[in-house]
């Protein structure tokens, strides 16, 4: 999940708030407070901060954000701990892995 508002960048400038990597094909979802690591092998990456795990929403104003899923084909590479990708920069490196994706995007704005 990832951030291109204001003070952050587009693509590879984009501000990283959560990735989860490794997900095993059989696991259909993720629920709301999860331990993450009872997944054997996932591993969550590097957030903007520096910090590992979901960094939250927290901004001053109005702020898009997109998380996106992607399908990816048998052979890929597992994804060490604190990897430190954004979205196009996993597309770039991996692509060729990519079977498909889905992007959501939602925006957020603080009360106030």
């Amino acid at each position: 999940m990832d951030d291109e508002n204001p003070p952050c960048g587009t693509g590879d400038a984009a501000c990283r708030h959560w990735s989860v990597h490794n997900i095993p094909a059989g696991v259909a979802s993720l629920g709301a407070g999860q331990d993450l690591s009872e997944i054997s092998g996932v591993t969550e990456g590097e957030n903007y901060s520096g910090g590992v795990g979901c960094a939250g929403l927290r901004p001053p104003a109005r702020h898009t954000y997109k998380l996106t899923l992607y399908a990816l084909r048998e052979g890929m590479p597992g994804m060490p701990a604190k990897a430190a990708l954004t979205r196009s920069q996993f597309e770039s490196e991996y692509g060729r892995f990519i079977l498909g994706q889905a992007t959501l995007t939602g925006a957020f704005t603080p009360a106030g």
